[in-house]
C-alpha cells in the first residue's frame, strides 16, 4: 500500500512538471508555429531573379482562395522553394490592386476623384491545405495567436485581387551585381517583392521593382490635326493621350465610364496630353502634405522662370510671381502646353493666342495632362502601386508614352543589413522622337516600400521610391531639316512614393520619395532663339510631381503590424497578443501545472505533520 502510495504521487508530480514545460513554452510569445525558415539559406550571386511566383484570385469563400491555376504558384525551375508546388505551411500574401470607384467621371477638371473601396487592401496568410485549384488558409483559434482566417475583405470581381508565393528563408543574401525583381504588373498580377527571412536579410546588390507598377498611358497615334481640345476625358483618340493605369482601373475599365482618353486625371494616374501635342501629367502615389491642385503639379515659388509661370492662368504680362496654385501642389506633375511654331517671348507673349503660331500652331494651349493624386498609404491596412503617366499627344507617331509606377516591396527579417539598395521608382518617359512635332508622356508614380525588422544595419541601405521624370521633346528634324522654332508639351514628373519602415534599431543611409522633374523642350523658342543659348522657359508648361510619403520608426519594430491571419504563421516579429477562447489558453496550462504542484506540496506538509 506504502508503495503504491509513492508511485501515485511520482506521477502526479511528473504530470504537473509536463503541464508546467508545455504551457511554458507554448505560452512563449517569441515562438513561430509554422514553417519559418522552411525554404533554407539562400545566396543570390549575379543577375536578375524574380523569386515571387503570382496567380489572379477568381474567388474567395471563406478561408478558401480560388485561383484561375495553381500552377502558376509553382517553382518546377529556379528552386527558389523547398517545395516545387504549393503546399500546407507555405506563406502567401493577397493583395488587391484595384476597384476603387469613381465619384466623379464628368468632362471637368474634376474627373477622376474617387472612393477607396477596398483598394490597395492585402494580408499574409499560411496555406494549410490546396487542392485543385483552391488554397485553404489557417483558422485556427489557438492561442496566443489570434488568428480567424482571411480578414480582408476582397473584390474579386473588379480588384484585380492576386496571390503571390512568398518565400521562407532561413538566410538570404544579395550580392554585389545581382537583383531581385518582380514580374511586371499586367493588369491581373505581379509587380511584388515579397520576402520573409528568419534570420539575417543581407542586401549588398539591389531589390528593384521599377517601373513594374500601374502602366503608363500609350501616346495619341493618330493621323489628325486636331486643334483647340479641351477634353477631360473621351472615347475619342484625336482629343489625346491615353491616361496613366490607376487604382479606378485599366483602360478598359475607363472606357466602360467616359473614355480613356483627354486631360483628366484618373484617381492617382495621369491624363493624357490633349491636342495638339501637349505632354501627358504624371503618376502619383504617396502623399505627405500639400493639397492636389487639380493637376497642375508642383512649382517652387522662387523659379527661374517665373515670370513665364505668371502667364500660365492667363495673367497680363509683365509679371514674376508663380500663381499660387502651383504652391504645394501635391501628387503627379502636369503636361506641357501645346504645339507652337513661332518665335515669341514665352515672359511676355499670353498662351491661347494666335502670335504662336507660324502658320501650324495651336496656339500654344495650357491643355496638358493633370498629374494624378497622391494616396493615403498605411502599412497596416493597404498600400498601392504608383500610378502611370499619360501619354503625350501625337498625330506622327513620335509622341511618347507614359512612364509605368513604382511597384510593391515588402520584407520581413529579424536582421537587415548591407550596402545595397532597395528600389521602387517611377519610370522615367521617354523622349519624343525628334523627326516630327509630338508631346511627350508623363513619368510613373513611386511605388512603396515597406520593411520590418528587428535590427537594421547603421547608415548602410538605400531606399528609394521617387517618381519618374516627364518625357522631353528634343529639337524637331523633318525630311532632314530642321525646324528649331517648334515647341511641343514636354512631359510631367511622377509624384513620389510611400515607404514605410519598422525597426529595433539602426538607420538608413538615404531613405527618398522625391517627386520627378518635369520634361523640357529643347526648341529654340524656349532656349534663346537663333543667335543665343539661354534658356528661356524650357519646362514650356510641364510642372514637376510632389514628394511623397514616409513612416519610418527606428526604435519599434512592432510599429508595423501586418494584417491578416497572424497565428500559426510564418510572419515573425509580430506583436502577437494572448486572446481569449473557448478553451483555455495554453499559456494557462503552466499556470494550472505549478497551482497544481504547489497546492500538492502544501497537501504533503499539512499530512506529513499531522502524521508526526
Amino acid at each position: 500500500m506504502y508503495l503504491k502510495t509513492i508511485t501515485w504521487k511520482s506521477r502526479f508530480q511528473s504530470l504537473c512538471l509536463v503541464i508546467t514545460i508545455l504551457g511554458t513554452l507554448w505560452g512563449a510569445p517569441t515562438l513561430v508555429l509554422a514553417a519559418s525558415g522552411a525554404d533554407g539559406d539562400r545566396t543570390i550571386a549575379s543577375g536578375s531573379v524574380i523569386i515571387n511566383r503570382y496567380a489572379p484570385v477568381t474567388a474567395i469563400n471563406g478561408n478558401t482562395i480560388t485561383v484561375a491555376d495553381i500552377t502558376a504558384l509553382n517553382d518546377t525551375v529556379d528552386n527558389h522553394y523547398a517545395n516545387d508546388v504549393l503546399a500546407a505551411d507555405d506563406l502567401i500574401l493577397i493583395y488587391q490592386a484595384q476597384g476603387a470607384t469613381f465619384t466623379d467621371s464628368t468632362d471637368f477638371p474634376t474627373y477622376g476623384a474617387f472612393d477607396y473601396g477596398k483598394a490597395g487592401t492585402y494580408e499574409f496568410a499560411v496555406v494549410t491545405a490546396v487542392s485543385g485549384n483552391d488554397i485553404t488558409v489557417s483558422s485556427t483559434t489557438t492561442t496566443a495567436y489570434a488568428c480567424s482566417g482571411i480578414s480582408g475583405i476582397y473584390d474579386t470581381i473588379n480588384g484585380n485581387v492576386q496571390v503571390v508565393r512568398v518565400p521562407q528563408y532561413n538566410n538570404l543574401t544579395i550580392q554585389n551585381g545581382a537583383t531581385v525583381t518582380a514580374a511586371p504588373w499586367n493588369g491581373q498580377t505581379g509587380g511584388i517583392v515579397a520576402l520573409h527571412v528568419r534570420y539575417n536579410l543581407v542586401v549588398d546588390g539591389t531589390i528593384d521593382v521599377s517601373g513594374l507598377g500601374f502602366r503608363g498611358g500609350t501616346p495619341a497615334d493618330h493621323s489628325n490635326v486636331i486643334r483647340d481640345a479641351i477634353q477631360y476625358t473621351t472615347t475619342d483618340l484625336t482629343q489625346g493621350g491615353e491616361k496613366g493605369e490607376s487604382i479606378l482601373g485599366n483602360l478598359a475599365v475607363l472606357d466602360l465610364v467616359t473614355g480613356r482618353y483627354g486631360r483628366g486625371a484618373p484617381a492617382n494616374g495621369g491624363g493624357g496630353g490633349n491636342a495638339h501635342n501637349s505632354g501627358g501629367g504624371g503618376g502619383a502615389n504617396g502623399f505627405s502634405s500639400g493639397v492636389w491642385k487639380t493637376g497642375h503639379g508642383f512649382v517652387d515659388s522662387g523659379d527661374t522662370y517665373a515670370s513665364a509661370w505668371h502667364l500660365d492662368n492667363g495673367a497680363t504680362p509683365p509679371g514674376n510671381s508663380v500663381p499660387t496654385y502651383f504652391q504645394g501642389g501635391a501628387g503627379g506633375g502636369r503636361g506641357g502646353y501645346s504645339f507652337s511654331d513661332a518665335y515669341r517671348d514665352p515672359t511676355s507673349d499670353q498662351l491661347n493666342n494666335s502670335v504662336w503660331n507660324d502658320p501650324h500652331g495651336d496656339s500654344r494651349r495650357q491643355v496638358g495632362g493633370l498629374g494624378g493624386r497622391p494616396l493615403d498609404n498605411n502599412a497596416n491596412t493597404r498600400i498601392f502601386f504608383g500610378g502611370g503617366g499619360g501619354g503625350g499627344d501625337g498625330n506622327n507617331s513620335s509622341a511618347s508614352a507614359g512612364g509605368a509606377g513604382g511597384g510593391l516591396v515588402i520584407l520581413i527579417a529579424d536582421n537587415t543589413s548591407g550596402s545595397g539598395s532597395i528600389l521602387a521608382n517611377g519610370q522615367t518617359a521617354l523622349d519624343t522622337a525628334n523627326s516630327f512635332d509630338d508631346g511627350a508622356g508623363g513619368g510613373g508614380g513611386g511605388g512603396t516600400i515597406v520593411l520590418k525588422t528587428t535590427l537594421l544595419s547603421s547608415n548602410t541601405l538605400t531606399l528609394t521610391a521617387n517618381g519618374g521624370n516627364g518625357g522631353n521633346q528634343p529639337l524637331v528634324i523633318y525630311l532632314g531639316l530642321p525646324y528649331p522654332q517648334d515647341a511641343m508639351g514636354p512631359g510631367g514628373g511622377g509624384g513620389g512614393g510611400y515607404l514605410a519602415v519598422a525597426a529595433g534599431s539602426g538607420s538608413l543611409l538615404t531613405s527618398t520619395v522625391d517627386g520627378g522633374l518635369n520634361g523640357i523642350t529643347l526648341s529654340k523658342a524656349m532656349n534663346g532663339g537663333l543667335t543665343d543659348t539661354t534658356p528661356i522657359f524650357p519646362p514650356n508648361g510641364a510642372t514637376q510631381g510632389y514628394p511623397g510619403g514616409t513612416s519610418i520608426i527606428l526604435n519599434n519594430a512592432n510599429a508595423i503590424t501586418f494584417p491578416g491571419c497572424q497565428g500559426p504563421t510564418a510572419v515573425t516579429l509580430q506583436a502577437f497578443t494572448v486572446t481569449g477562447s473557448s478553451s483555455l489558453p495554453i499559456i494557462g496550462l503552466g499556470l494550472i501545472g505549478l497551482l497544481m504542484a504547489f497546492t500538492w506540496n502544501q497537501r504533503r506538509r499539512i499530512v506529513h505533520s499531522q502524521t508526526a
